[in-house]
């Protein structure tokens, strides 16, 4: 609708845009980098031992299961407040979201963030993306609204994600923590597990990381 001018712009979660855009389409502001944690919600009384998570995530469930064996894991659909009627209702024992949409629907509930080292984020969980048509009249009022920090973070996990490109049903997390200037990378294809943690300081390297990756994996 964009691209036939149909719309002037729209609004999208980065995490769910494709990897490539229509010649004449720009991704002209990217914001809100911050809430970028998965976020564990238990219903009260329950601690974090021997735990039933409702997770529709191959990979939250895949890095959560390393640090806890006890937990079972059950796959759950819906939106944000289906996904919390189901917990309320006893069918879960907690569930895992992203941190982003707790915050942006859910503020009053309560939460706790999984640390990005141990549940390393999906590329570009909580980014809000805005595309227009390059020739759009609106391209300059809205690169106001962009946010420097988020459009390194955007773009540095972009280019890795584009270089791997195992798709959404691999689990795989990929996150660069633009004031750390760390990269992080957790990947498992056809059984091959790897996990990277390095420091990142020019698209290049983030690039020549990616590179590496691809050739250890089939």
């Amino acid at each position: 609708k964009v691209l036939d001018g149909e719309i002037d712009f729209a609004v999208h979660s980065a995490k769910d845009m494709p990897g490539g855009l229509e010649e004449d389409l720009t991704v002209c502001s990217v914001f809100d980098w911050e809430h970028f944690h998965d976020a564990l919600v238990l219903n009260p009384g329950k601690n974090e031992k021997n735990l039933l998570i409702g997770t529709s995530s191959p990979r939250r469930e895949k890095q959560l299961s390393r640090i806890h064996p006890g937990w079972t894991f059950k796959n759950i659909r819906g939106n944000i407040d289906t996904r919390i009627e189901k917990l309320r209702s006893g069918e879960y024992d907690g569930i895992v979201l992203s941190e982003a949409g707790i915050v942006r629907l859910y503020p009053e509930i309560e939460f706790e963030k999984i640390d990005h080292r141990i549940s390393i984020p999906a590329a570009n969980q909580s980014l809000i993306a805005v595309v227009c048509r390059k020739d759009s009249k609106y391209v300059e009022e809205i690169k106001k609204t962009e946010d420097p920090v988020s459009r390194l973070r955007f773009d540095m996990e972009r280019a890795v994600s584009d270089i791997l490109d195992f798709g959404c049903s691999t689990p795989n997390g990929i996150f660069y923590h633009p004031l750390e200037k760390m990269l992080y990378v957790d990947l498992t294809v056809n059984e091959n597990e790897i996990t990277m943690h390095r420091k990142v300081e020019t698209m290049q390297d983030a690039v020549n990381i990616a590179g590496e990756i691809r050739r250890i994996l089939p």
